[in-house]
């Protein structure tokens, strides 16, 4: 879901929610959510706007990874994002970016070109993954972009002056200072990130590191399909219980009330898209069937087990869902921003 965030008045439209930071009145909310914060070590974070390294506390991230079935998936225990780390899936997750800016029609709903465009402010994208949507933002924008990611899976050689990428774990406190940035770009780690965590740390550090009337932008979307058949509807159902056996059960539609409890938040706007799957959706209906098909496929290692699958029951399944029963009951996601 994506929430932009600004400070200045509640507004609620058709099915809109957008976030604005208000950091005068977030005090004691930031210094009372600061006794989750742990493990932090100093690190130097490079400022591309000055030139100058600065001191700065940084979680302890060690890149590990794990091979199963000759996909490479991160080896972190305290992180449950469960999709791999190699470079099919980088390759998916670039594919994956235009398709979901050609179908919103933008990369971003917060109303900041005109910022962007002077070059003055500071963009992070939390959970950059490859960095395709941060890289084509900065080719577009000569403002300043910072991406993390708990796998450096992003580009650390070749890439525009303008981008800095931090490998770090979110679930260990964000290696900022605060009021550090401007707009912040959060894009499908809802469903990666435990309830607990992500309202006592994740959160109020993404608004502790966000500025006086700077944004905060959500895009995710809901794991149940509209007019899902049979084997789509338990699937999405057998993962959902998968999830919430790891303590995952927040939706797309709660950000937006946890948001509002926090009393930092104003100018609340939520969007819904509905992207239809399969051929009568024509190329993009194509696309996004390809996409959501990829993406239950490679989590065929955790979920299969977990409904008593084999490998090739699993992948049939799958397969059947996404050439035949998408197509015979139209079905579509929902998206949130």
């Amino acid at each position: 879901m994506g929430n932009c965030v600004s400070n200045s008045k509640f507004q609620l439209e058709n099915n809109a929610l957008s976030y604005n930071t208000d950091n005068g009145k977030s005090t004691k909310f930031r210094r009372d959510c600061k006794a989750y914060l742990f493990n932090k070590k100093e690190c130097l974070e490079f400022d591309s706007t000055s030139g100058k390294k600065n001191k700065m506390k940084k979680a302890k991230s060690k890149e590990v990874f794990r091979v199963i079935e000759g996909r490479k998936y991160h080896n972190f225990q305290d992180v449950h994002y469960f999709l791999p780390c190699d470079n099919e899936e980088i390759d998916r997750l670039t594919n994956e970016h235009f398709l979901i800016k050609c179908l919103w029609g933008r990369n971003f709903f917060s109303p900041i070109e005109n910022l962007l465009l002077q070059g003055n402010i500071r963009i992070l994208d939390v959970g950059c993954g490859s960095g395709t949507w941060m890289l084509e933002m900065a080719t577009t924008f000569p403002s300043s972009f910072y991406g993390i990611d708990v796998s450096a899976i992003y580009p650390d050689t070749i890439k525009p002056q303008n981008t800095n990428f931090i490998n770090t774990n979110i679930l260990r406190g964000l290696p900022f200072s605060d009021s550090k940035f401007d707009y912040i770009h959060h894009r499908f780690l809802l469903h990666s990130i435990p309830d607990r965590p992500f309202k006592r740390l994740v959160l109020p550090e993404l608004l502790r590191v966000t500025g006086f009337g700077g944004f905060l932008e959500f895009v995710e979307a809901d794991i149940e399909c509209i007019n899902a058949g049979p084997l789509l509807q338990n699937l999405a159902s057998e993962y959902a219980q998968f999830l919430g056996s790891k303590g995952i059960t927040l939706k797309p539609i709660d950000i937006g009330d946890l948001l509002v409890k926090t009393g930092s938040i104003k100018n609340i706007r939520h969007l819904q898209h509905i992207i239809p799957m399969g051929k009568r959706a024509g190329t993009l209906g194509n696309l996004a069937a390809e996409n959501q098909c990829r993406i239950w496929k490679s989590l065929q290692s955790v979920l299969a087990p977990f409904m008593n699958y084999t490998k090739e029951e699993y992948g049939k399944m799958v397969d059947t869902i996404f050439t035949t029963e998408i197509n015979e009951y139209e079905s579509c996601i929902l998206m949130h921003r």
